[in-house]
């Protein structure tokens, strides 16, 4: 123990005689350790928020769509019905239409998105109705000329969010027809909201009806379709699903033909979590190579190093010092030069990441295996990178040192 200690020591003594060259053989050390785990925590922090946003869109919502080239019908009202006897465990089921038109309210005119859907599409997004109630079956099968819209259209549209009972007129086609405003749902987040201006050329309402409106206000077919959304309780795995892809296939005489097939939320936030791992990866990668690079830093300062200390190194064996005596000597110097720029690094990308995440409005996500692998990592490329130097110094002869100048 008191050797070891001897070697810490002494190798604490040298750093501190040359504390510039130290600190600037830490240098890429502290950058290539602070650069991981700022990109990894920020890129964690950026993964949850995609994450989160792609799952606030909709929760335990899935979309089954029909191969219209082999299916000889598509889904219809009665379909979803027997679906939704035969599978208590889903919240509801429906199939819906989209379609685009111009509300005109009492303060603007806007574009519109429409859906048109059954009353169980109250279930498709996790935005919570704010005033109001949703359409019900009742009002689905009457055909009743009423909707639901975002806060923010209400107020594009009236110029307040109290917008219950208010009228408008939506025009598609040609043909208009009034309707009744009912509910308000909450808005999207704002960056679901941006990514929705980006799609659209100018501000774009969002707005619900029952199908059966749709069908008569504007004259269309609505007695199928080739697509629908099922939903499902938080006590139902995703495997209800794959049930309701094969009823659908026998119902539908399309068993082993390969035409239903179906699309989850959780495999959109799947995807998204893989991309955002990759690039967070990639980032991480380029960060590293700074790592390389203090290490190869960290090498040439304790080659420098064994050349400056020749005559000591030869005096020290020809009193007997052991070769694995200095090779420990020189890689104890090493590995705490790397740990000390490690332990600055982590500091420093910690602070970092905050600054970063802050600018980013996003929260950051710290991995605790990430800082732990970073301090090891550190003191492991100090042993790796010290090791030729120590090697070097160890094998030198007593008397080719003692002589040398």
């Amino acid at each position: 123990m008191d050797t070891i200690l001897e070697y810490l020591e002494s190798a604490i003594k040298n750093i501190l005689s040359n504390k510039m060259r130290t600190a600037l053989t830490m240098l890429g050390i502290i950058i290539g350790i602070a650069s991981v785990i700022a990109a990894l925590t920020i890129g964690n922090g950026m993964a949850s928020y995609v994450s989160d946003e792609v799952n606030a869109i909709g929760g335990n919502v899935a979309e089954i769509y029909l191969d219209s080239s082999v299916a000889e019908r598509g889904i219809t009202d009665d379909d979803l019905k027997e679906i939704k006897e035969n599978f208590p465990g889903l919240t509801g089921a429906t199939y819906y239409e989209q379609d685009f038109g111009i509300a005109a309210g009492s303060r603007e005119t806007v574009d519109v998105l429409l859906t048109a859907a059954g009353a169980d599409y109250q279930y498709s997004t996790v935005t919570k109705l704010e005033k109001g109630q949703y359409f019900t079956d009742d009002q689905v099968e009457q055909g009743a000329k009423v909707c639901v819209l975002m806060e923010n259209d209400a107020v594009h549209l009236f110029g307040t969010a109290d917008a219950i009972g208010r009228t408008f007129e939506l025009t598609i086609g040609g043909t208009s027809v009034e309707l009744e405003v009912i509910g308000i749902r909450e808005n999207w987040s704002e960056m679901i909201t941006k990514m929705m201006e980006m799609e659209m050329e100018s501000y774009t309402a969002m707005i619900e009806i029952p199908i059966t409106t749709y069908g008569k206000a504007f004259n269309k077919d609505i007695s199928e379709s080739n697509s629908m959304e099922i939903y499902w309780g938080n006590d139902q795995s995703e495997d209800i699903i794959k049930s309701v892809v094969r009823f659908t296939e026998n119902k539908l005489d399309l068993r082993g033909r390969d035409a239903v097939y179906y699309m989850s939320m959780s495999d959109v936030s799947s995807e998204v979590d893989s991309i955002m791992g990759a690039i967070t990866a990639f980032i991480s990668l380029v960060a590293a190579i700074s790592l390389l690079v203090g290490g190869i830093g960290v090498m040439n300062i304790m080659l420098v190093t064994v050349t400056e200390r020749t005559r000591e190194i030869g005096i020290r064996k020809s009193i007997g010092a052991r070769t694995r005596a200095i090779m420990i000597q020189f890689l104890a110097e090493s590995a705490i030069i790397s740990l000390m720029g490690g332990i600055v690094g982590i500091l420093v990308g910690i602070a970092g990441a905050y600054v970063g995440c802050i600018v980013l409005d996003l929260k950051p996500v710290f991995d605790p295996s990430t800082i732990i692998g970073a301090t090891l990592f550190s003191m492991m490329i100090g042993i790796f990178f010290g090791i030729y130097p120590a090697r070097k110094a160890a094998k030198l002869k007593p008397i080719d040192a003692l002589v040398r100048k």
